[in-house]
């Protein structure tokens, strides 16, 4: 792996969180790059201290580049080598390594949000009825104030088969919910989601 194959990555993974026209994965993370241009930056050092932090492994740059830029694909180079984004990454990495564990973890959390507003399943899923006071459905609202990460629930439209394309067509919301959306259809595809036993760990905890 050379400095100009990270750059590029790295390019790649910044658009496909922050350009709705390019798909890392459709293209096979291929982005036009020039390398003149490339080796004319000032910068470049620090791609190849990414490279040798991740032992020159292709897999593990991808993923050290998805955990801090996913959620600010905005980041500069530079940011990527600090202590800081190590310690993001570490954190990253451990949980996707435990998503299994985390996702039971959470629906714990829900099941005890729900005894709390007096719902059952179902309700949890969709709309309020005074949807003026209430951003989405619960589970979303959950979502949004942080009770539960992107990932679990990422995790619920996997097993519950396409509750995100449902909610596309009852949530009048047209700001925050399609930025959510797009974000979430976007993240998805770097995670590793073991469906089984998350639809296990649904019965158990909601059924």
């Amino acid at each position: 792996m050379t400095n100009l194959d990270v750059y590029q990555m790295y390019l790649a993974i910044k658009q496909h969180f922050s350009d709705g026209s390019y798909d890392y994965h459709k293209y096979n993370g291929k982005i036009r790059v020039n390398a003149e241009k490339f080796n004319s930056r000032k910068d470049r050092f620090h791609f190849e201290k990414i490279k040798r932090k991740m032992q020159d492994n292709p897999e593990q740059v991808l993923r050290y580049l998805v955990a801090n830029l996913h959620d600010d694909p905005k980041l500069w180079i530079g940011q990527l080598g600090t202590s800081e984004a190590e310690a993001k990454y570490k954190a990253w990495q451990k949980y996707q390594e435990s998503i299994g564990y985390e996702f039971q973890q959470a629906c714990s959390e829900i099941s005890e949000a729900m005894i709390e507003r007096e719902i059952d399943f179902n309700e949890l899923l969709t709309i309020p009825k005074d949807h003026s006071l209430a951003a989405g459905p619960h589970l979303l609202q959950l979502y949004n104030n942080q009770t539960i990460r992107a990932e679990d629930l990422i995790t619920f439209d996997l097993v519950l088969d396409g509750l995100f394309s449902r909610w596309n067509k009852t949530i009048k919301d047209t700001f925050f919910w399609p930025i959510s959306y797009e974000y979430l259809q976007r993240y998805a595809p770097f995670l590793e989601i073991d469906g089984k036993r998350a639809r296990a760990t649904m019965r158990k905890e909601f059924l």
